[in-house]
């Protein structure tokens, strides 16, 4: 790749001195409009032609390159975008395209259809990379990793360069809904689940909102001298544009906004770029839109729940343990008292007990052997906290132990989670099964070793 670029050095650089170019209006707010004639990044070389004769000294060097080098361009894989009033009659040594990708982006010859000719081919990179991974066995923590790593930056590079649409941001919020609770009767609101562990959430990145935060930084660093720059002036008027308690604006808002600044605070050029003030205002702009209280939190509002959800979040908990005491904390688990009230299923009534099949119910009193597995576990938890252990899913609300800040606090909220794991995942549960259970979770965890001691002595 150094070598290509020692190769086509020349050519760029003979471009660049005869090509007039275009002039930038000025991003740095020192009065001088910078020229544009020439790019290349990799072997991609975009040149500006703004006269008719600008097609001559193209050419004209093109030829003067291939001679001298042995290399010439490629006419069948170059293109031309005419743009304003350039004519398309105006001959070239390649055809005219009314789009033109560069850098992974898609510009178009109408500004209107800029937003469609990229978006779209975003959605079904999306598609397809939420098919691929519906072949594999993931659960909802696993899949909400996935999404945040392979899916979602898939958007990030454009983001930041087109604004997201408002149909682009549904049609991956419906996309990600469906992926994440494939094969599970009930599901966590979207809104829930972009919140952070704290707060009941999976940490799920809002598209919407990394979009707009994303497309606004690029905008302001874009400028070469930020110190000095109208970026500067937009963050310092940001407070006033949007005092707390507003959210900052959408897509079109955003060049609207500009303007504004651009207009009215010219006197606000060359003051310091305020990062800070940038990353204050996307706060409030995020606690403006991110609002969303998990269901169960509503119902209950006098519970200590952000002690609930530290504990379901803890690192001493593996995936597959997470994963099941996230779905029974938020009261997600397919029992049939929650089927019914869904009209997913005919009766609320065990199958087995022929009484309401309750979360209580399914996971510590449906048959002898979640009678047996759950009094064995709650008075292990019980010795270890010196508190009564009430019944599931009470136990999260009311456990006798707080975040664990003691040996013996932190191996009890491990066995609790391993036993709602244990039960919530298994349609008969065996008391053989669960020793087994437990001693290959103590094995593969990730916990202190004084956690682990206690832990090998129950």
């Amino acid at each position: 790749m150094l070598f290509f670029a020692v190769i086509m050095s020349p050519l760029v650089r003979a471009l660049d001195a005869r090509l007039p170019g275009v002039s930038l209006p000025d991003a740095t707010g020192g009065g001088a409009r910078p020229r544009f004639a020439v790019s290349s990044y990799v072997d991609d070389v975009v040149a500006v032609l703004e006269r008719p004769t600008d097609g001559e000294v193209l050419s004209t060097t093109l030829e003067t390159f291939a001679d001298e080098s042995g290399l010439r361009v490629n006419a069948s894989k170059s293109q031309a975008m005419p743009l304003g009033a350039w004519r398309t009659d105006t001959p070239l040594f390649c055809d005219y395209v009314d789009r033109m990708r560069v850098l992974g982006v898609v510009f178009t010859t109408r500004v209107q259809d800029l937003l469609a000719a990229n978006w779209e081919a975003r959605m079904t990179a999306v598609t397809l990379a939420v098919r691929d991974a519906r072949v594999r066995a993931l659960n909802v923590v696993q899949r909400v990793a996935y999404a945040n790593t392979y899916v979602l930056p898939l958007l990030w590079h454009l983001a930041a360069v087109v604004p997201l649409t408002a149909e682009a941001v549904r049609d991956v919020t419906a996309e990600l809904g469906k992926f994440l609770w494939a094969g599970y009767p009930l599901r966590v609101a979207m809104d829930v689940m972009v919140l952070p562990a704290d707060k009941g959430g999976l940490c799920l990145h809002h598209p919407g909102l990394k979009a707009r935060a994303l497309f606004t930084g690029r905008w302001l660093t874009a400028s070469r001298s930020p110190e000095a720059s109208l970026a500067g002036a937009w963050l310092h008027v940001l407070a006033v544009l949007y005092p707390p308690g507003t959210s900052l604006p959408l897509a079109a808002g955003h060049y609207r906004a500009i303007r504004e600044a651009a207009t009215v605070n010219e006197d606000l050029r060359g003051r310091e770029l305020n990062r800070a003030l940038y990353a204050a205002a996307l706060e409030k702009h995020a606690d403006n839109n991110i609002r969303a209280i998990p269901r169960v939190q509503r119902r209950r509002p006098d519970a200590d729940w952000g002690r609930v959800w530290r504990c379901v979040s803890s690192p001493l908990h593996d995936v597959a343990v997470r994963d099941s005491w996230f779905r029974v904390a938020h009261g997600v688990i397919g029992t049939r008292v929650m089927m019914a009230a869904t009209n997913r299923a005919d009766s609320q009534l065990c199958p087995e007990c022929a009484v309401p099949d309750t979360t209580t119910h399914h996971l510590a009193e449906c048959g002898p052997n979640r009678r047996t597995i759950w009094r064995w576990a709650s008075t292990t938890m019980a010795a270890l906290t010196g508190a009564t252990v009430p019944l599931p899913p009470k136990t999260m609300v009311e456990p006798g132990f707080d975040t664990p800040r003691t040996t013996k606090a932190a191996a009890a909220m491990w066995l609790c989670g391993v036993t709602v794991a244990f039960l919530e995942t298994r349609t008969s549960a065996d008391v053989g099964q669960f020793q087994k259970f437990v001693m290959k979770r103590r094995a593969e965890a990730n916990i202190p070793a004084s956690v682990r001691d206690v832990l090998q002595r129950l």
